[in-house]
């Protein structure tokens, strides 16, 4: 199973929220395909967010204009932590593809 999700501005969105309730049964991505569709070079920085420390999967990695990034095997305490995607690109126009088991 796939969702899909666009990002066309510099800004963070959450991949992953931790649930506000107990046993909310969200959805965890065991991977990510990230494609940049825009004319320019686009810069990404993936994280795990506990709330008080960032941990870092890639900082600012470069996705060329035309090409795509997978990232495989994302585990964390989805309990307590948020996933992270931040772009830094004013003219960003990625998608993202989130893959379940």
């Amino acid at each position: 199973m796939a969702t899909y999700s666009n990002i066309t501005s510099a800004t963070t969105t959450t991949l992953y929220a931790k649930p506000t309730e107990a046993g909310e049964g969200l959805l965890i991505p065991k991977a990510l395909y990230i494609s940049n569709n825009h004319t320019a070079d686009c810069s990404i920085t993936l994280y795990i967010d506990d709330g008080t420390v960032q941990y870092y999967i890639v900082t600012r990695l470069i996705i060329p204009t035309g090409t795509a990034v997978e990232i495989h095997n994302i585990s964390f305490d989805e309990e307590i932590c948020d996933l992270k995607l931040t772009t830094n690109s004013s003219t960003t126009d990625i998608t993202v593809k989130y893959i379940y088991d």
